[in-house]
């Protein structure tokens, strides 16, 4: 039986429906495939019915093919080779290095898949993780140093980014710290002004300068007045002579 009227594309929010139902069908976790919808490339009827769904995980220049789901398992090997050579496309177009696949499905291997060196399971990301049967990849290009380069030059970026972001950090304590110290200095400029102020609302008088004396003012150009004290007397002074009796009279 030949397969019906079709186009391959990349799935949408609207065909979530269909992918839950062949999703559920082999046992997939629907509710993590959910959030990768976009991951998935589709084939369609035209009359919008999904025959078969596969994914590509994309993380930095690898790839990595998951998730096969087929609607018609009487199509599914012409579905699987139409969905592959899609996804082949993408990760071309993406220009990915390789492609990894799970080992447990064999058909993979017929579709130029091969077991993994040592070299390149050290090159296998992460965020692939590991799977029950293994692993088997497919190389799309030599890895060229000029994209080893680029790597290096983005980790170095993000290195520098990192950095800088710690510096305005660290600038914005002290600006912070800054701040609040010149704040805390007018507070208290402002407390003690309203503390004077308070007090020469409540007693002025003790504000105002006490008046000069009268005549005690210094002219302009004249020496302060000072106290000379009075000279010792040298000599005693003498005794005055006891006045001479006037004689008797008749003598």
């Amino acid at each position: 039986m030949s397969l019906p009227v079709h186009t391959v594309r990349r799935a949408t929010i609207n065909d979530l429906g269909a992918l839950r139902t062949i999703w559920s069908e082999e046992r997939f976790s629907v509710g993590d495939l959910e959030a990768r919808f976009t991951e998935f490339q589709v084939v369609e009827t035209s009359d919008g019915q999904i025959l078969g769904a596969l994914a590509l995980q994309i993380h930095g220049n690898q790839g990595h093919v998951h998730s096969e789901a087929i609607a018609k398992p009487e199509h599914t090997d012409a579905l699987r080779a139409i969905l592959w050579e899609r996804l082949k496309k993408v990760a071309i177009n993406h220009g990915l290095v390789r492609v990894w696949a799970a080992a447990a499905h064999s058909h993979w291997e017929e579709s130029e898949f091969l077991a993994p060196t040592e070299t390149e399971q050290g090159k296998r990301p992460e965020q692939f993780q590991p799977l029950p049967g293994g692993w088997l990849v497919l190389q799309l290009k030599e890895e060229s140093a000029q994209a080893i380069s680029l790597e290096q030059e983005l980790a170095i970026f993000r290195e520098a980014q990192k950095a800088e972001s710690e510096a305005f950090h660290q600038q914005a304590q002290k600006m912070r710290l800054i701040a609040t110290l010149v704040a805390f200095f007018f507070l208290l400029v402002v407390l003690v002004g309203g503390f004077y102020w308070f007090q020469y609302i409540r007693n002025p008088d003790k504000f105002k300068k006490s008046e000069p004396i009268p005549g005690s003012e210094i002219q302009p150009g004249m020496m302060p007045p000072q106290h000379v004290p009075a000279p010792a007397p040298t000599n005693p002074p003498l005794p005055k002579p006891a006045p001479i009796p006037p004689p008797p009279p008749g003598n």
